[in-house]
């Protein structure tokens, strides 16, 4: 595995289970009857701060051991990858922006409103690490 597929796998890892976290905490919230703005939101700090630490902690894991690899760096095929599952992750982003924008002229809720937002980014984001890890399985 390169680099840059162990990357990908550690921030494809690190999203679905700290996102999960948050999505199952909003479950919870919901059938609690507590899911207000306010609890929203603490959990959104959170869970923005545990993604940032546990991002730094797995890519400096692997930077760690890539420099006893002195593996090549980042070439034109890296590139390539990365931008055909960005083209593709921008419209699950699309699609995300706009049922946003219909979830907030139908609901009037801005709870309801960021979390589709926010569901929709973490989609977005996962379907980009998906598709460059078949990218590169592939051999693209």
């Amino acid at each position: 595995m390169t680099f840059q597929e162990k990357s990908i796998t550690a921030s494809l890892v690190t999203m679905l289970v700290v996102w999960g976290y948050y999505f199952f905490k909003l479950y919870e919230y919901r059938r609690a009857d507590v899911l207000n703005f306010e609890s929203v939101q603490g959990l959104l700090i959170v869970v923005v701060v545990m993604t940032i630490i546990v991002s730094i902690i797995a890519h400096a894991l692997i930077a760690g051991r890539k420099a006893l690899e002195e593996g090549p760096e980042e070439d034109e095929r890296d590139q390539l990858i990365t931008q055909r599952a960005t083209y593709l992750a921008s419209y699950v982003l699309g699609a995300g922006v706009i049922s946003t924008l219909l979830i907030a002229v139908v609901t009037a809720s801005l709870v309801a409103t960021i979390n589709v937002l926010v569901l929709f980014f973490v989609l977005s984001e996962l379907t980009r690490y998906v598709l460059q890890l078949l990218y590169y399985r592939r051999g693209i």
